[in-house]
């Protein structure tokens, strides 16, 4: 949970995830996805589309504790390299880690790494072992030391509302010391990149240090730039307050058994156990997905899933739909007899989905399968989530 100090309204994030399911009906070499991101309303929603060219991606920041088999989540080899490296590391990851820099007198420039405590493990074993990243680095004079020199004017934080990420980032490369700063995003009439807000500003970093305090930057961008939340919540289960902004884009999620749904994929839905190409099937193909939401917010949540799809050669999908083992449609039907609604969430908890799909026989399966000799004929079914909190 973050606090803008400057807004008095309760306000309750809405999360829409979408999920574009494609069904190639002739094989597409190179196939991969796009993610953009579009505003409806006051939603924004990812769509996530098929295209034969090469995909483009915007980062996110990945969360170690939940997808420690990414490589950002392996504590790389900083030797050779910059304090500046490290921190560019650490601006990738949404996972805080204990960190510490010490600092020697060497021949080599300023922040240069000399070495590391650790290197090649993943961060959730760092964390498991209570161990510190203890970074050593070169400082011949200009990087200014505020254990030991807590009087020196860049040794307090300063107030950066108004200006922007890379002044925060100039601020901690002139430091011999490791600060906690996390960066989150929000929608905003100000211009992109802005500063709007932080949750420490004119405290001794000495002090910052010894408190374990993380610094939360909130950094204005559009309605249509991709946004990346960090949570930095004190795991009790209260809901948020009047003046509180609850934003949990990282906590609260949908994933498959491979990776999250928001992530640049090839989400392997309309598989079938009777062809070898995956993504081609046939009238009477049919098989089942696993997707779970996930809900690790210290937050209650109440949430829905709507279901839409495009659909313009009238292939006749049809679907059952299991939450927790448990049909909530047990016989097969359209997409749009699967929409649930007012569904609740506890903190820390989840739910787990089976949607389990048919391609039943029809009278114009022929005719698709004519127009799949000349032309690609695709199937989009959307599923969408939204939450807020309770």
């Amino acid at each position: 949970m973050t606090r803008d100090n400057k807004k008095s309204n309760k306000k309750d994030l809405i999360i829409e995830i979408i999920l574009v399911i494609i069904i190639i009906l002739l094989l597409l070499h190179g196939c991969s996805l796009r993610k953009g991101k579009k505003k409806t309303g006051n939603v924004n929603i990812i769509d996530i589309t098929c295209d034969s060219k090469k995909c483009e991606h915007t980062d996110s920041l990945v969360n170690c504790l939940n997808d420690e088999s990414n490589s950002k989540c392996l504590i790389p080899d900083f030797t050779g390299k910059t304090k500046e490296d490290v921190l560019k590391w650490l601006n990738s990851i949404s996972t805080i880690i204990d960190i510490e820099y010490k600092s020697v007198e060497s021949n080599e420039k300023d922040g240069t790494v000399l070495g590391q405590s650790v290197s090649g493990i993943s961060i959730k074993d760092l964390l498991n072992s209570k161990n510190k990243l203890i970074i050593t680095i070169a400082n011949n004079g200009s990087l200014v030391d505020c254990l030991n020199d807590e009087n020196n004017g860049k040794c307090v934080v300063p107030n950066f509302v108004g200006k922007t990420k890379k002044d925060v980032d100039n601020w901690l490369n002139t430091l011999a010391n490791h600060v906690n700063v996390k960066y989150n995003y929000k929608n905003s009439s100000a211009k992109p990149g802005t500063i709007l807000s932080q949750t420490v500003q004119g405290k001794k970093v000495k002090d910052v240090i010894s408190d374990g305090d993380v610094i939360i930057i909130t950094i204005a961008t559009s309605n249509n730039q991709n946004q990346t939340v960090n949570s930095n919540g004190n795991g009790n289960n209260s809901q948020p307050s009047g003046d509180d902004i609850v934003e949990f884009d990282d906590d609260f999620y949908v994933d498959d058994s491979d990776v999250r749904w928001s992530n640049e994929t090839d989400i392997k839905i309309f598989t079938d156990s009777l062809y070898n190409i995956e993504g081609r099937i046939a009238p009477e193909s049919s098989n089942t997905y696993k997707y779970v939401v996930n809900n690790e917010t210290k937050y209650n949540l109440k949430y829905k899933i709507s279901f839409t799809e495009e659909n313009q050669y009238n292939i006749n999908l049809k679907y059952k739909l299991k939450k927790n083992g448990s049909y909530l449609v047990d016989h097969y039907v359209s997409y749009n007899e699967l929409n649930i609604d007012n569904l609740l969430l506890n903190s820390n908890s989840k739910d787990t989905y089976l949607l389990e799909w048919k391609w039943v026989s029809s009278d114009n399966d022929t005719e698709i399968g004519i127009k799949a000799r000349n032309i690609d004929v695709n199937y989009n079914l959307k599923i969408k989530v939204e939450a807020e909190s309770v």
